[in-house]
């Protein structure tokens, strides 16, 4: 599987002093929904890293959940957003059954 951060990623992360992302799946819903997993961005180690792929990309260390990578070729780490409200996505991440 190719990881991989676009070059506004790599920038955006660097001007904030970022060098640790980790992308993780967070359940959600409920009720007459159902579950289902929503891919989340977080910028620190995680707790328990053993279930999580380890890479490294220009001194930026990068966590991706074991589970998030079913199915998936290519994750690319992407700036969404504005002002305040700008941080990384992952593009790429399918979402697995639960």
């Amino acid at each position: 599987m190719k990881v991989s951060l676009d070059s506004k990623a790599e920038l955006y992360l660097k001007t904030k002093g970022i060098d640790t992302v980790t992308l993780f799946l967070r359940s959600t819903g409920g009720g007459w929904c159902g579950f289902i997993q929503v891919p989340e961005v977080a910028y620190k180690v995680p707790e328990v890293p053993e279930g999580y792929i380890k890479q490294d990309i220009n001194g930026i260390t990068i966590y991706i959940q074991k589970m998030a990578t079913e199915g998936t070729e290519h994750i690319e780490f992407k700036v969404k957003g504005f002002w305040v409200f700008k941080g990384l996505v992952a593009e790429g991440v399918k979402f697995p059954r639960i």
